[in-house]
């Protein structure tokens, strides 16, 4: 069986998507034992073994995803692994060069089978902004699922959303995994590569200023903790650090990494204590920047909502804290009460490997290019 994936991005650009494709590209030759190909935007590319990069989009021009039936052509792969988000194929979502490429690869290419990688699906519903761009991002989103053979969905959320419309195939619920490397080293030893104290509770926050992620949230909690823990500092690895420092009233008690290499990354999440991750939609297994923690052996704390995936739910767990708090203050308390584990050693090494544990057995990306091989 011959892939081929296509992703609008790719490292060493800084999208997370392109990471995705990046790593579950490497994982599948390395499963499959033979080479696979990514069909991906020109320019410099950050190459790994077992996996031909070709190049026929323009990325200055999202469009030019109307160039992938020629590309297929040329590659002749059995399947077209395609990763959706319609924000990464036109501005506000409009992407309709999407289901038009899709409709000349199955015209020109008949034995190619496509599956499709729904990264997101349509915008809620609300607020009044994401109200507008629905209205072309839902039937854009129902054309592309009448073009694909096997539907993956990176929630259980998105699973449901594609039956719901009506999608007559197989829908297949495949979690995202860590977009960073793994950094193999205890908080002690993370903390004295980065030149960071070693005898100071380090409370991390990891990714963007996303409105999703409650910064209000993050700010209560660290507060909170501080109280508990007077020499705490909020460890941040991200693009947004002056949003950071804004919600926390100022950098006296930031330590501000920016944004990081992936292969440092790891490092400066094992350098953390636990993890603050409250979303407004809750935990899911589409949360990369989560899932790096867990990868890392980091103790999460973050929120539940209806839509969290059923792996959280049926997987108890001490070291992730599953709030359902309604408001900033309760998830502080909440948060304060489960972090009294940072005072016993022991515990804190027990929550450390269980965390990597759960990551392993769900989220390894071999685990991830497993369930992709056997759903084709």
């Amino acid at each position: 069986m011959k892939l081929t994936f296509c992703s609008a991005a790719y490292p060493p650009d800084l999208d997370g998507i392109g990471d995705y494709t990046w790593w579950l590209a490497g994982a599948t030759a390395q499963e499959m034992g033979s080479p696979v190909s990514v069909i991906t935007r020109r320019g410099k590319h950050l190459p790994q073994d077992g996996v031909q990069v070709v190049t026929p989009f323009d990325p200055s021009r999202l469009d030019s995803v109307r160039n992938l039936s020629q590309a297929v052509a040329t590659e002749k792969p059995d399947w077209i692994i395609f990763q959706y988000n319609p924000f990464s194929w036109g501005k506000r979502g409009w992407c309709p060069g999407v289901p038009r490429a899709l409709r000349e690869v199955k015209k020109l290419n008949p034995t190619v089978r496509i599956a499709v990688m729904f990264h997101e699906t349509t915008v809620p519903r609300w607020p009044w902004r994401f109200m507008i761009m629905r209205r072309w991002q839902r039937p854009l989103f129902r054309a592309v699922c009448d073009l694909a053979d096997v539907a993956f969905a990176s929630s259980e959320r998105y699973v449901s959303q594609i039956e719901r419309i009506g999608y007559p195939g197989k829908v297949v619920h495949l979690p995202v995994g860590s977009n960073l490397a793994a950094s193999g080293l205890s908080c002690g030893e993370a903390r004295r590569v980065l030149g960071l104290p070693t005898d100071i509770p380090f409370i991390g926050v990891f990714g963007s200023a996303h409105e999703s992620r409650l910064l209000d949230w993050i700010a209560e909690a660290f507060r909170a903790l501080q109280s508990r823990f007077t020499k705490a500092k909020l460890l941040y690895v991200g693009p947004h650090g002056n949003a950071i420092a804004d919600v926390l009233g100022g950098r006296e008690n930031l330590i501000d990494l920016g944004v990081q290499r992936a292969d440092r990354a790891g490092i400066c999440l094992s350098a953390m204590d636990l993890l603050l991750a409250p979303f407004s939609d809750g935990i899911s297994t589409r949360r990369g920047s989560a899932i790096a923690a867990f990868q890392n052996g980091v103790p999460v704390a973050t929120t539940i909502t209806k839509w969290t995936d059923s792996v959280f739910r049926n997987n108890p767990m001490h070291s992730l804290l599953l709030s359902d708090a309604a408001t900033a203050g309760d998830f502080a308390r909440q948060t304060v009460h489960w972090a009294q584990f940072l005072d016993v050693p022991e515990t804190v090494a027990s929550y450390r490997d269980e965390m990597r544990g759960f990551h392993d057995q769900t989220f390894a990306w071999r685990v991830i290019a497993r369930g992709l091989l056997g759903s084709l």
